[in-house]
């Protein structure tokens, strides 16, 4: 038959309503000469004689592949926008939480030496919080989009991190092929990881039997490549290569793009957001692939410096000063975390859970002389004013203020463009003690 199995019964029903002397309206697929299904859309009419007798039927097939295709792609993006605005909340909330669990095990980890077996296990626990940050980060990107926060970013450790998360307990094993002067990129690493994580579990999924993954990173000038549309002249460049099945030339103009998969339970969202992240960064990504060969990914990210930098792993950032900090956030728990942090290291903190609450006391502080040196101001607060109202009613108060916008939406456009709403750092939620050092260190060194 050249109608879709599904669709046969259906078909057969309408026309025997046709033949009974009813019209009809059905959408159907059908076959084509290649093999491949359209979706027709066919009107039909009865033909009778003079004595009501059907003779026939006159109708009219018209091809809505494309409108089907369109529609379920609306359907798509709609699910995705409610789902996001569903992930978004619960990002924002969990991300509150994690921050409580976050600060206060990086808090705690100070006060115990590094060879004790609690040592040991509060540092697993930190592990597996931040491992669960990552993956609030995925619920965000395409729930809320957003330019990246960048930050300059040894990206050595941050590939090599990735893929031994991604690989582990897979039967895939990784080679890395370092520059070890690899030049300074300036990135959002949350949204990287992402673009790294979807690169390694592909390669993983496309070796099901196991294989070798293969990273490698290099300093690159585009004189030396011409042919890549890009428009400065230092990159960085990072390749993933696995031994998989491969990716056929048919498939090939089409793995960019949203909602395209040929993964049974795939969203085809993966590679999706891994273009649209390396755009935001002013970077390109390109991919070479031959059937049961393999698969390489090629990616390039503008070097923001020839400068080497290698990120250690530290748990034991000593800070100390002095001055009152205004902490503006609508949890209590996060309120005595960070207080406890920056009580430790000799300052005052002083907490408010509403932005009307935070702008009385800041005026007070003002009148009396004693002024805050720093303010941390939550960008949610609900069912009060939040971090975006509140600056620019202390900007009023004083345009000098030095403010830092924080919140577990790491991707609202006030965190990217923080300066442009009259803050002067950023710290995305959740923190841990050696984030908030690094951010008094800017203010009070």
């Amino acid at each position: 038959s050249l109608l879709h199995p599904d669709d046969l019964n259906t078909v057969k029903k309408q026309f025997e309503t046709l033949f009974n002397g009813k019209k009809i309206s059905i959408e159907y697929r059908y076959k084509k000469k290649n093999g491949a299904y359209i979706d027709l859309f066919t009107n039909a009419v009865p033909l009778q004689d003079g004595k009501s007798t059907i003779m026939g039927a006159l109708g009219v097939a018209r091809d809505i592949t494309q409108k089907i295709k369109y529609e379920n792609q609306v359907k798509q993006v709609q699910k995705m926008e409610a789902v996001g605005m569903l992930a978004g909340g619960i990002a924002h909330d969990f991300n509150n939480i994690l921050g409580v669990i976050t600060g206060n095990i990086s808090h705690a980890l100070t006060s115990i030496k590094k060879d004790e077996e609690l040592f040991d296990v509060l540092s697993d626990v930190q592990q597996g919080a931040m491992q669960a940050q990552q993956l609030t980060q995925q619920l965000l990107t395409f729930s809320i989009g957003g330019e990246p926060i960048k930050k300059e970013v040894d990206l050595n450790r941050l590939i090599t991190e990735s893929a031994t998360f991604n690989t582990r307990g897979s039967k895939t094993r990784c080679e890395f092929n370092i520059t070890h002067d690899l030049w300074t990129v300036k990135i959002d690493k949350g949204q990287m990881n992402q673009v790294f994580g979807n690169l390694i579990i592909n390669a993983t999924q496309a070796m099901p039997s196991g294989g070798i993954i293969t990273l490698q990173t290099e300093n690159i000038e585009t004189g030396q490549d011409h042919t890549l549309p890009l428009l400065g002249k230092h990159y960085v460049k990072l390749s993933i290569a696995d031994q998989g099945i491969g990716i056929s030339e048919k498939n090939m103009s089409r793995i960019f793009d949203p909602f395209f998969t040929t993964k049974q339970k795939g969203s085809g969202l993966g590679l999706a957001t891994t273009y649209s992240i390396i755009k935001k960064h002013g970077g390109h990504i390109t991919v070479h692939s031959k059937m049961d060969k393999g698969t390489t990914f090629h990616i390039y990210l503008p070097a923001f410096s020839k400068n080497v930098i290698k990120e250690e792993i530290s748990t034991d950032v000593l800070h100390h000063g002095h001055g009152k900090i205004l902490i503006l956030d609508d949890q209590e728990p996060i309120l005595k975390m960070v207080g406890r942090m920056l009580n430790r290291m000799g300052y005052e903190a002083v907490f408010a859970t509403d932005g009307s609450l935070a702008i009385e006391i800041f005026r007070d502080a003002c009148r009396s002389n004693k002024p805050f040196q720093l303010v941390i101001l939550d960008l949610t607060i609900p069912g009060g004013m939040g971090g975006a109202d509140t600056i620019k009613e202390l900007l009023k108060i004083d345009p000098n203020i030095k403010a830092v916008v924080s919140s577990g939406y790491s991707n609202d456009p006030i965190m990217a463009n923080y300066q442009d709403y009259g803050f002067s750092g950023v710290v995305p939620k959740p923190y841990t003690k050696n984030q908030i050092t690094e951010l008094l260190k800017t203010f009070f060194s």
